[in-house]
């Protein structure tokens, strides 16, 4: 996996996802849907995973935090 790295519960999901979707130099909104679609996706396939995510977007002018929620069934 080259340009970024996953880690937690669903992180065989995460990197199947992620290589799919990622691309590099994406702009920050760009950058922060590829990661909301690969979490969530990640999150539907392991149950114990939880609800959502706390998203980051840092760039060297600012810095954008956002709650992902996801299903609770």
């Amino acid at each position: 996996a080259k340009g970024f790295v996953v880690g937690g519960t669903p992180s065989e999901q995460l990197y199947g996802v992620c290589e799919s979707l990622y691309q590099a130099d994406l702009e920050p909104e760009d950058l922060f849907e590829t990661m909301s679609q690969s979490l969530l996706a990640a999150v539907d396939r392991d149950c114990i995973t939880g609800w959502g995510a706390n998203t980051h977007v840092i760039t060297p002018d600012s810095a954008v935090s956002r709650v992902l929620k996801g299903r609770m069934d």
